[in-house]
């Protein structure tokens, strides 16, 4: 895992970023939020040769590998059992491998916590939640959210380590 204080003005950046960006329809939030803008920031930080392709179906194209970075905001570092999602409506999406980053609520630090190929998240890890349902009895994350839209997830530990 890979920890990265942001600067003001990446910040910055990933906020008139999202203020361009139709969230609505590619993002499990409904509102501007430049977290996503940040993991990716950080992502193209651990892999500078990464080219960035900015579409529908992956963030950069990585050795031939197309990447889609997926960042969770939080108010805490990732712990283990981190959840890490990817929305059904996400689930078309034409890329090889997901990176998964943790970015603290108020965008002061960024973790790239993890990636995964894309076809072992769906066929070998992922859960599936429906919309409105919770974690189940036991999760530290049953009673703090609850899925907006029909969602897969993994914790942490089903990742691998990004180095």
């Amino acid at each position: 895992m890979t920890c990265f204080d942001v600067p003001a003005n990446v910040i910055e950046w990933a906020k008139r970023r999202a203020e361009k960006y139709n969230f609505t329809k590619h993002s499990m939030v409904d509102k501007k939020d430049p977290a996503g803008f940040i993991g990716e920031w950080a992502f193209h930080k651990c892999r500078p040769e990464a080219i960035h392709a900015d579409t529908y179906d992956f963030d950069f194209i990585s050795n031939s590998t197309r990447v889609d970075v997926k960042t969770m905001k939080q108010s805490i570092p990732p712990t283990e059992d981190n959840p890490h999602n990817v929305t059904d409506k996400d689930f078309k999406q034409d890329c090889d491998v997901y990176v998964f980053c943790v970015c603290l609520n108020d965008f002061s630090k960024v973790w790239v916590v993890g990636w995964l190929k894309r076809e072992e998240f769906f066929n070998k890890h992922a859960t599936l939640f429906e919309k409105n349902q919770t974690y189940p009895p036991g999760n530290r994350f049953r009673n703090v959210f609850f899925f907006k839209d029909r969602t897969w997830t993994i914790d942490r530990r089903q990742t691998r380590v990004f180095r």
